[in-house]
């Protein structure tokens, strides 16, 4: 605590001595961008000539402003399909500048994966960058839709066990983490503006405002906070430019979609302070119908009901989106030497449970009655009515001359279900950031990101989709997380350096509610955690000549975490068995099943980077790099039988070794990259179903060997195409764990071995002031995934192709757009999660939403 009270005290006065900087002496330069019709064109990279991260863009208007310290000659100004201009700087009037059309080159994609701004060319790691533009164009408006354009990503949105459909569980490179629960940690890291987001439930982001989306690939275990092992998703949003613009979307479509969006900016005081608000609502039917049951049953058929998520109000359909994002920003510019942005985002999610149906029903595990084989047999008046009719917080509950359950519940289509259990989401989720940088000197500058979120989170989900209660889960998740960091960067004649010191805190607990077989089962209790995480880092590129240059980073992170729980089963259902004795619990209250304290791990580890890298030519860039990751380790606390000991996981390390080439061709019309990479990992986290819950072991050593490449084709000043594609070969080297379910030979969950896309964008101009056509096509395939890393054959999901393809009319002066488009178009069902529990005698999957279209209407002014 006394730690925490004297960064907070340092904290406030480093603010005050960021506050009190300023430098008044400033030049303004300004003007607008038209073509040769006298058409403004938005979105015109702006450059101080000798820099790469001086600069600015046009407005929607074609105008443009930029405020330097110093006196500048020349700025360079470029687009795509334009000729690129150099133009002299003139002060106190407006600067008018015309593009000419050119024969098209590919647009130049500025990153900041390494904490300074580069050319996505030149940078020494496999990242997929995404401008606002090219995210519009493919129809992407969440994290999720990402992963059809990027080889070996995998992004799920439906953690099993979870009931939600708002988990983000990122895989890439075949690692990731799939559970949601406030003791396990992501493995692929998720940073808005620079913010690591610890808990994965409430990340589905909608991209709103976004300027771009970066994917890292590999350990980014130097430059980024915490758990990237696998990787980070980098997502940067608009700053307020401090002139006033308007932007609007609706968009209809199957299952009644509605979702709008808009985005305001303006200035308050000029050239000095602006502000931004953004909104998104989106809202959309879901396409799994709950039907009512009519076939043989006793009088114990519960009817549909939501008293654990009545804000929800269920409908008769299961994954369904109903979900709010407000975003609020604020920009102060005092002078050129520091700027201040403060941001605010506020997410609402209210939908029903994810859109899964039974697959299958089994009432034995290992040749013994399982949890609902013991409820069936209660059912028949085959078990003590002691047993039966004896359940806990349930007075005058009887099974005995219930409904069987079997598989006279399995409706046999994916998309229906019998199911009438409470399920749903609720998340409010909201948090602050506030983003500081001061230039120290010509070349030094200082940066301050500092950040607070909370989330409140309940959800939960009918499991055995039937009209009978015996598999209802629910869950209570609050969290609240702090995080502190410092950039130090900058850059000589030879070497740019950046290093920093990073600071993260996390408090929260999650509650478990789970009701099996009729009450037999009953797992409730709750986990609460504590993460405190401090970490120094520093990386610096060194040029050893024109064409070479060296790259070394380390960080060195310290750790802790404490886990306290009180699980319990009320009903005592092994103990009535005969399945334990009274001296295998853990106290004398023998409904607990994990140990009373607080317990404690603590990881100190550092992390390195090394790489080598050649620019052979202007075009062409190789590297070959070293880096290693690490995720901490922690405890499973959901327990379903008593345990002396607080079960522990170990955290898991990956090295990394790979070897990229990046390059342009042909005046800049065609961009290669590829990249050929080795991981061997140690320790592997797998969550793997153990009894009646997942459970979270370090069951492996591995190995993870793969290829990808990306290219990108401007076919034509009209017509771009690209394409990527990506091999994995991951396998286990070695089972650690002697109780493990998983073998040598088996698959990683969520990890097919080849993956790719094509995409056409064709342009259709049709003549002066008339608009023209804007021609989206696109097809993504990949070999078969297993959802589950015990590769349950039942949720095995063979390779498919997919096919999207939208239609734009867009005026001539940009302003305004109207789409029509379409989502799997060729109609395929398949399977995207699934959950198989065998101790339960159960198997459910999440099949994805069938063939989509929807209609949209932008204005920007």
């Amino acid at each position: 605590m006394k730690v925490k009270k004297h960064f907070k005290k340092v904290f406030f006065l480093f603010l005050i001595s960021f506050f009190s900087y300023s430098s008044y002496g400033q030049n303004e330069i300004f003007g607008n961008v038209k073509d040769k019709n006298n058409s403004p064109i938005p979105g015109v990279n702006i450059i101080v000539k000798g820099t790469s991260s001086i600069g600015t863009t046009t407005d929607f208007d074609g105008k443009f402003k930029l405020e330097t310290a110093q006196k500048i000659e020349t700025l360079i100004v470029s687009y795509i399909g334009y000729k690129t201009k150099e133009v002299p700087v003139q002060y106190g009037k407006s600067i008018d500048i015309i593009l000419i059309e050119d024969s098209a080159g590919l647009e130049e994609v500025i990153i900041t994966s390494r904490k300074s701004v580069e050319n996505q060319q030149e940078v020494p790691i496999s990242v997929s960058a995404f401008s606002a533009k090219s995210l519009a164009s493919k129809g992407i408006s969440s994290i999720d839709q990402l992963a059809a354009y990027i080889p070996n990503v995998e992004i799920d949105v439906h953690a099993p066990f979870s009931g939600s459909s708002a988990v983000l569980s990122p895989f890439i490179r075949g690692i990731g983490q799939s559970d949601f629960a406030i003791n396990f940690d992501p493995g692929v890291g998720l940073y808005i503006d620079g913010v690591y987001y610890a808990r994965s439930l409430g990340s589905i982001v909608d991209l709103l405002d976004i300027e771009r989306v970066e994917v890292l690939k590999g350990p980014q275990g130097t430059l980024f906070g915490r758990n990237t092992i696998g990787g980070a998703i980098n997502v940067v949003t608009k700053n307020p430019i401090g002139r006033f613009s308007a932007f609007g979307e609706i968009t209809t479509g199957s299952y009644n979609r509605k979702d709008s969006k808009m985005t305001v900016q303006f200035p308050i005081v000029e050239d000095k302070l602006a502000a931004s608000f953004s909104f998104s609502s989106k809202n959309r039917d879901g396409y799994v119908k709950r039907i009512p049951f009519k076939g043989a049953h006793n009088s114990d058929l519960a009817q549909p009901g939501d008293g654990e998520f009545p804000e929800v109000g269920l409908n008769n359909d299961q994954g369904n989106q109903n979900n709010d994002t407000w975003r609020g920003k604020l920009s102060w510019k005092p002078s050129d030497k520091y700027t201040l942005n403060i941001s605010a985002d506020l997410e609402r999610v209210r939908e029903n449970q994810n859109a899964s149906s039974l697959l299958r029903v089994n009432l034995e595990n290992d040749g013994l009655p399982n949890i609902l084989g013991l409820y069936n047999l209660c059912a028949q008046g085959l078990l003590p009515p002691e047993l039966c009719n004896n359940i806990a917080g349930a007075p005058g509950l009887e099974l005995t001359g219930r409904t069987p359950f079997d598989d006279r519940f399995i409706t046999g289509d994916p998309f229906t279900t019998y199911g009438t259990g409470d399920g749903g989401t609720v998340i409010d989720s909201w948090g602050t950031t506030i983003t500081q940088e001061l230039e120290l000197s010509e070349n030094i500058s200082l940066k301050s990101i500092t950040a607070y979120r909370k989330l409140e989170s309940r959800f939960g989900e009918d499991q055995d989709n039937s009209p009978i209660p015996v598999a209802d889960l629910g869950f209570e998740m609050p969290a609240k997380q702090f995080s502190q960091e410092f950039q130090l960067s900058g850059k000589t004649e030879k070497m740019k350096w950046v290093t920093g010191l990073y600071y993260f805190n996390e408090e929260g607990s999650v509650t478990d509610k789970a009701n099996l077989g009729g009450g037999l089962t009953q797992i409730f209790g709750t986990s609460y955690s504590t993460v405190n995480n401090y970490a120094a880092f520093g990386q610096f590129t060194y040029n050893l000549s024109d064409k070479f240059s060296f790259t070394g980073g380390l960080r060195f992170t310290s750790e802790k975490k404490t886990i306290e729980s009180n699980e319990s089963d009320p009903n005592m259902l092994l103990l009535k068995l005969g399945a334990t004795t009274p001296t295998d619990y853990p106290t004398s209250d023998l409904t607990r099943l994990f140990p009373e304290g607080v317990f404690e791990q603590t990881f100190n580890e550092p992390t390195i980077r090394l790489g080598l890298e050649y620019k052979a030519t202007e075009d062409i860039f190789i590297y070959g790099s070293f880096a290693q990751g690490f995720k901490s380790g922690g405890w499973t606390t959901r327990v379903t039988a008593p345990v002396l000991e607080a079960p522990e996981f170990k955290p898991e390390k990956a090295n990394t070794y790979e070897i990229g080439f990046k390059s342009e061709f042909a005046e800049k019309t065609i961009r290669f990259n590829a990249a050929l990479f080795y991981t061997d990992f140690q320790d592997l986290q797998v969550t793997v179903q153990r009894g009646i819950s997942p459970f979270l072991e370090n069951a492996a050593q591995a190995t993870i060997k793969g290829l990808e490449f990306d290219v990108l084709w401007r076919a034509s000043k009209n017509w771009l195409l690209s394409a990527n594609a990506g091999w994995l070969d991951a396998s286990y080297d070695k089972i650690t764990d002697p109780a493990a379910v998983i073998k040598e030979d088996f698959k990683f969950a969520n990890t097919p071995d080849f993956s790719g896309s094509i995409s056409s964008d064709y342009t259709i101009p049709l003549g002066d002031k008339l608009g023209r056509f804007i021609w989206h096509l696109d097809a993504s395939t990949k070999s078969e995934v297993y959802n589950d890393a015990e590769n349950t054959p039942l949720l095995r999901q063979s390779g498919l192709t997919l096919l999207n393809s939208s239609l734009a009319f867009q005026s001539y002066d940009y302003n305004w757009k109207i789409t029509v488009g379409g989502t799997n178009l060729t109609n395929e069902t398949y399977l995207v999660s699934g959950f198989s529990i065998p101790a339960v005698g159960i198997a459910y999957g999440i099949h994805a939403r069938p063939a989509e279209f929807n209609l949209g209407v932008s204005y920007k002014f």
